[in-house]
């Protein structure tokens, strides 16, 4: 499931993430290349990719996770909206990516939750609604609890 919010995840305490591992990649996403360097950036992908496979990428991102030692894993993506306007099917699949990691990763021992930051525009959301139907997206406020 991915969370679709329109919070500033800034205005959150510390004390809020407690025990969380917390990545915020506020990257400025435009293409599949910028998204596949953010998230190279961030973490330690395990096999190391040097292609843009989304395949190599779902696989590598999902092993880099489930090797982490933290068993409460939030992502935030500040920047992504751009990369649904200029590239959208590249957006779409990287969409389906993040959806089935955080689906995969969210049965104990640990749990992942994947956050979007997006601009509250009502446009925004209609058109991202209409493209994004199949996945298991949540609109609205921030259920942070994880």
């Amino acid at each position: 499931m991915i969370y679709m919010i329109k919070n500033n995840f800034k205005s959150y305490n510390e004390e809020d993430f407690r025990s969380v591992f917390k990545i915020v990649i506020s990257n400025n996403i435009k293409n599949k290349s910028d998204f596949f360097l953010a998230i190279k950036e961030n973490f330690l992908l395990d096999p190391p990719i040097n292609s843009l496979n989304w395949d190599a990428l779902s696989d590598s991102f999902y092993e880099s996770i489930n090797n982490l030692e933290e068993k409460k894993i939030l992502i935030i993506f500040e920047n992504l909206i751009d990369f649904f306007y200029l590239k959208k099917y590249d957006f779409i699949v990287s969409l389906n990516i993040l959806n089935d990691l955080s689906e995969e990763i969210f049965s104990p021992p640990k749990k992942l939750k994947i956050y979007i930051v997006f601009d509250g525009n009502g446009n925004t959301k209609q058109l991202l609604s209409n493209d994004l139907e199949h996945l298991q997206i949540v609109w609205g406020p921030d259920p942070l609890r994880l």
